[in-house]
């Protein structure tokens, strides 16, 4: 089975993870997102103006006017559009690409240099479908199991401002260390310990706490 994106790798591991994703022609969901203009004004009912995905091969973005094609950005190589020109210096600002300029001690974000994609696993039901959640749940995880051998090990990255409560979360009022670092150690890697001492001294009571905040640490 192949999926519509036939040159896409990523594409190609998710319908291994979950086959459920994938129809019997091999196309992705059939969904087409899209933005469409209004009518008019006054009138807010679809217009002839569409901004959409196009799957056919490589995705690119395209708008049109009815059938006439008005812009297309080019196929996605990876990295960018490659239609699109690159955002060059000018006299408003100076574009400047710095995740790996920043070294990844200088802040508590450390996912800098050497991380190419931040993936993001999320399942929609489509209006009128089965609402089995448990069947969502169980997907979800056999595809976070599966993208095991793709992604950053020891620890599993993940990204802060996208909370998962499942790697973990405080068993009573103050987690110990150890609680905290399984979920912290993923999140802020090596900067997890300084954290640590920054609440002890800035936050000794815990006051500020949630399911996986960064507790003081005494011992």
């Amino acid at each position: 089975m192949t999926s519509r994106f036939e040159n896409g790798i990523l594409c190609e591991v998710y319908a291994k993870a979950v086959p459920e994703l994938v129809d019997d022609e091999g196309f992705w969901f059939r969904l087409n997102r899209k933005l469409t203009s209004w009518k008019s004004l006054s009138d807010p009912s679809m217009g002839d103006f569409v901004y959409e995905l196009d799957r056919r091969g490589l995705p690119e973005m395209v708008l049109r006017n009815g059938s006439a094609k008005l812009f297309r950005t080019g196929s996605w190589n990876g990295f960018q559009f490659s239609g699109t020109p690159e955002v060059k210096n000018n006299s408003i600002f100076k574009p400047v690409f710095v995740m790996r300029e920043i070294p990844d001690t200088e802040i508590s974000f450390p996912h800098r240099a050497g991380y190419l994609y931040m993936i993001s696993n999320t399942m929609q039901q489509n209006e009128g479908s089965s609402n089995d959640q448990a069947l969502i749940t169980k997907n979800l995880r056999r595809l976070y199991k599966y993208m095991t051998p793709y992604v950053p090990q020891s620890p599993r990255a993940a990204y802060v401002n996208v909370r998962d409560l499942e790697l973990g979360m405080w068993t009573n009022y103050t987690p110990s260390y150890e609680e905290a670092k399984i979920w912290g150690s993923k999140y802020f890697k090596n900067n997890f310990n300084r954290l640590v001492k920054v609440t002890s001294r800035v936050d000794p009571d815990n006051f500020f706490r949630e399911e996986q905040s960064i507790p003081p640490n005494f011992s």
